[in-house]
């Protein structure tokens, strides 16, 4: 979301041949989201190495931005999408965070109050024209938020919500019976299991083919959701 508008801007610059730090940000950026990506798979942890480059990026659009310099078009149109991105953002993750997460809403305080102080700190940045300390409040904001992202919220939501260690779990089941056959019983994300474990699950979408499955010879290992596994065992004892 941020780099978009950091693409037309470093080009810009480019072609004017003025000197784009931009450009030298967003090649950084982009090439550590590739190697942490690459070495991470479908962890989202590799996001946090962005922050800072990203929060950069955004700080300097925000401080040319106010600090009365004559900018293009093209320039101010990207610090205005910068702004509203940023706004967007915070407010949808907020909206969703809070509907869905309803026992973790108390990690908004430290997050409001982190954001209040470097809003205090922008304000007197751009009033003052002191574009330093406008990078410097953006910085410790974004890497405060990283920090309690990786230490607080992530450990606390992949142990609920991660299929890693169940991935992990059956990938040992099935190395030591290699017999065993495996399906998959109106899962909710079937793929995450297949990509994280390794294998593939035969998919199951009625009481009856499960109960076929289940019942034939052999061992058999079937994954399925709690609630489903009640539908499930009321249609066997019927």
């Amino acid at each position: 979301m941020f780099l978009i508008p950091a693409v037309p801007r470093a080009y810009g610059e480019a072609r004017q041949n003025r000197r784009a730090p931009d450009a030298f940000l967003l090649a950084v950026s982009v090439g550590l989201f590739v190697l942490m990506s690459l070495s991470s798979g479908k962890r989202i942890n590799y996001l946090i190495s962005l922050l800072p480059f990203l929060a950069v990026l955004v700080g300097r659009e925000w401080a040319e931005l106010w600090s009365g310099r004559a900018m293009t078009r093209v320039e101010r149109g990207c610090a205005w999408l910068m702004t509203v991105a940023v706004a967007a953002a915070a407010v949808a993750a907020g909206v969703a965070f809070a509907a869905v997460k309803h026992d973790l809403v108390i990690h908004a305080i430290p997050i409001g109050v982190a954001c209040a102080l470097a809003a205090t700190a922008m304000v007197l940045a751009i009033r003052r024209a002191q574009p330093h300390l406008l990078l410097a409040a953006l910085l410790l904001l974004m890497l405060g938020l990283a920090w309690h992202l990786n230490a607080v919220l992530l450990p606390r939501l992949n142990s609920v919500k991660s299929l890693r260690p169940l991935a992990l779990y059956l990938r040992e089941l099935k190395a030591a019976q290699p017999e065993a056959q495996l399906a998959i019983y109106r899962f909710s994300h079937p793929e995450s299991l297949n990509f994280y474990s390794g294998l593939m699950f035969e998919p199951i979408r009625d009481p009856e083919s499960a109960q076929r499955f289940l019942t034939a010879e052999g061992l058999r290992l079937c994954v399925l959701d709690r609630d489903n596994w009640h539908e499930l065992r009321q249609a066997c004892r019927a």
